[in-house]
């Protein structure tokens, strides 16, 4: 058990570790997530510049951008599908609809080009 563990110890450090204890009975406080990483500090100009004074805005540049952008559009991908919904807009996403979606995940949300109000509507513009 240990052995298999510390293969996945980085699943268990930092910011994220609460996430893993969802629905736990001495862990309340935990929320319920999707983990979607690009490895953080084990690839690229990270490997050196994580947590260091080279991680800065120094990386945004376009290809970083679009990764970003391609890697939002997954994730909003990914929740609206676990909420049994749609998106047929393919505008950006936005965090206020990300958040939304988020909350209703397990609620039938049905993502398209209206606003709304989580009280009268469930169809999210993304």
């Amino acid at each position: 058990m240990a052995a298999s563990l510390a293969k996945h110890i980085n699943f268990l450090r930092s910011d994220h570790v609460m996430f893993w204890y969802h629905s736990h009975p001495v862990y309340r406080e935990s929320l319920s997530a999707i983990l979607l990483t690009d490895t953080g500090p084990f690839r690229g100009t990270m490997r050196e510049c994580y947590h260091e004074v080279c991680d800065d805005i120094t990386a945004l540049n376009d290809l970083n951008l679009h990764f970003l952008q391609k890697t939002t559009n997954s994730l909003v991908a990914t929740i609206v599908d676990l909420a049994k919904g749609s998106c047929d807009t393919g505008a950006p996403a936005n965090i206020q609809n990300l958040l939304y979606l988020t909350a209703a995940a397990g609620d039938h949300v049905t993502a398209g080009p209206s606003t709304h109000t989580p009280e009268t509507s469930n169809v999210i513009p993304c």
